[in-house]
């Protein structure tokens, strides 16, 4: 029986060596973990680094705080062009990005790519509606949310911007100055003969500071009195202005 316990005992140390061991072939951090949004914000870069005891790709995605979009579709009538029909996608990360060491298609195979939703036509974004929309009609809304989004600067793909020194890597990442504010999850993957060998998981916080934290509070709490308010202060702006060219 004692011996049966021992045998046990060395199997167990051997698993928990060789994770300790898989562990440790990657390692990530970030060079800053909070962005402050104040009024004279132009957008930021953060450094992602890190090290990898074997060789291998890299692959980074970042993700930001999930939102719920309405997405129209345009048609042509009477030479207006006027919004159509309409869906509702959940579960939008508002931002998205990409980084590799090169091009991904050939880092790891389109299953896996599809499994961990690397790429953004790769992302499982959910749809809300009533009515049966086609799967095509699907694609081509989620397409067009894409697009918009890229227009943005707010999705972005940056195959061959990981830098490699030796087992040391780094990568830029650019937070454009409309990222939404919330959490923004950053996750590396080692990959290795097509596989995933290793992944990290950091985390990034973007958030308002000083007036402009006061007036999105106020917009989000208040709406009504921040509509009225608006009004009021456009209204007295283009009073005042309108006395100054007269004057002039």
């Amino acid at each position: 029986m004692i011996k049966i316990l021992v045998i046990f005992f060395y199997i167990f140390i051997f698993f928990s060596s060789a994770k300790s061991s898989i562990m440790e072939t990657l390692n990530t951090d970030i060079s800053q973990q909070t962005i402050s949004i104040s009024s004279n914000f132009t957008g930021k870069k953060i450094l992602l680094f890190g090290n990898k005891e074997i060789e291998g790709d890299i692959i980074i995605t970042i993700k930001g705080p999930k939102e719920k979009i309405l997405v129209h579709e345009k048609t042509k009538k009477l030479g207006i062009w006027v919004n159509s029909k309409k869906i509702v996608f959940s579960d939008v990360p508002s931002y998205y990005a990409i980084a590799s060491n090169r091009n991904i298609n050939d880092i790891i195979p389109i299953g896996i790519q599809n499994e961990l939703q690397i790429g953004a036509k790769r992302l499982k974004i959910k749809t809300v509606h009533d009515s049966i929309i086609s799967n095509k009609k699907i694609n081509e809304f989620k397409s067009g949310l894409i697009r918009n989004k890229i227009r943005k600067n707010l999705y972005s793909s940056n195959e061959n911007s990981v830098i490699f020194n030796n087992k040391l890597f780094r990568s830029e990442i650019n937070f454009p100055t409309n990222a939404p504010e919330g959490t923004y999850k950053i996750n590396t993957y080692l990959v290795e003969n097509s596989k995933i060998i290793n992944s990290k998981e950091n985390s990034i916080f973007i958030t308002k500071v000083g007036i402009e934290r006061k007036i999105y509070n106020f917009a989000n709490k208040e709406p009504a009195l921040y509509g009225i308010s608006a009004i009021i202060i456009a209204i007295f702006s283009g009073s005042i202005a309108s006395i100054i060219f007269r004057r002039i």
